[in-house]
């Protein structure tokens, strides 16, 4: 699933302004959502995905940061992998790093660390496996 964008703005647009093209975008992005979330009965959209104030923090965190990480849960990183997530982060600035957490790594073997390691270093991935429980 693509996350929303944030529309183009300039210092010189007025809070107003910024504010109606924000809930224009993201209203059109809910309406495409919900055409996907119709039909496909097996998606689950959070009230999280819907609230369009959750998104605009994510928008400005990504603005202002310049390293930006992503946890993941070891025993299926690819499913909380958000590679649009790290996609828009580029389209942003391609000055900012993204990477990703692998937590919980203490429940793979060896060889799985390995598997996904090789996985995301494939699609060119800043990956680290950490362990909070260890730390």
């Amino acid at each position: 699933m693509n996350i929303p964008r944030r529309p183009e703005w300039t210092k010189t647009m007025t809070r107003e302004e910024i504010q109606m093209n924000e809930n224009t975008a993201f209203l059109n992005w809910r309406r495409d959502l919900a055409q996907v979330e119709e039909n496909n009965v097996n998606l689950a959209i959070t009230p999280f995905e819907k609230n369009v104030e959750v998104w605009k923090q994510l928008w400005r965190v990504i603005e202002k940061s310049d390293v930006l990480l992503q946890i993941v849960d070891a025993r299926n990183p690819y499913f909380f992998f958000s590679e649009d997530l790290e996609k828009y982060i580029k389209e942003v600035s391609g000055n900012k790093t993204f990477v990703l957490c692998i937590n919980k790594a203490d429940f793979l073997s060896e060889e799985l660390i390995q598997h996904w390691s090789d996985y995301f270093k494939d699609k060119d991935v800043n990956h680290v496996f950490i362990s909070a429980l260890n730390e």
